[in-house]
């Protein structure tokens, strides 16, 4: 009987500990594929709604690529308050600004790695392993001992998520709704307290 319990016990804890990439079986080395969902934003507006550690900010969000080829990403109100301004470069990136309340350092490096992953510029120059899961494609790139992923269908026909993940758990995803990936996209995590949901205007 002990026996038996001590079986039982020991099938729980590892299903428990089970990896969320698990299943993930690595195939040939990357296609075009990823080039074909990297998301040019130029100069581009969303009505954005940001929750972050019970405080809730609404405004513009303006994502615009500089003539030097960074990209900066900046959150004001509809009175032209900054909540944060972040700068993306291949020799770096930085929080330009950050109000006082969002100005700590889980958080500022919380959004510069959402954003990072937004704009996918690891998958520019990173080094990509692709793997295969069920009817899924995962293009994986390493980030500070961090995993972010690229999901497509198998066929490339259309991206399906971004996710960052540990070695063993979903860290947080971003998924787009409506015709356009950028109509609407919603990043959220599952182990901080965060959720943003950026809807694209129309110019």
């Amino acid at each position: 009987m002990c026996r038996i319990l001590f079986l039982i016990l020991s099938s729980s804890l590892i299903c428990g500990c089970s990896s969320a990439y698990h299943a993930l079986q690595r195939v040939d080395n990357p296609t075009d594929c990823i080039q074909r969902h990297i998301p040019e934003f130029q100069r581009e507006w969303f009505s954005a709604s940001v929750d972050v550690v019970g405080h809730h900010l609404s405004g513009l969000l303006l994502i615009k690529k500089m003539e030097d080829g960074s990209d900066r990403v900046v959150f004001t109100n509809e009175l032209g308050v900054t909540f944060f301004d972040l700068w993306f470069s291949d020799r770096g990136d930085s929080v330009v600004y950050a109000m006082d309340k969002l100005n700590r350092r889980p958080i500022t490096r919380t959004l510069i790695q959402d954003f990072e992953l937004l704009l996918m510029r690891d998958f520019k120059s990173g080094v990509v392993e692709k793997y295969h899961r069920g009817d899924e494609s995962l293009y994986s790139v390493s980030n500070e001992g961090k995993y972010n992923y690229l999901i497509t269908s198998t066929d490339c026909s259309s991206l399906l998520r971004l996710e960052q993940g540990s070695s063993r758990k979903k860290l947080m995803d971003i998924n787009f709704t409506g015709d356009n990936k950028i109509d609407k996209i919603i990043i959220q995590h599952f182990n901080f307290d965060m959720r943003i949901v950026l809807v694209n205007i129309e110019d």
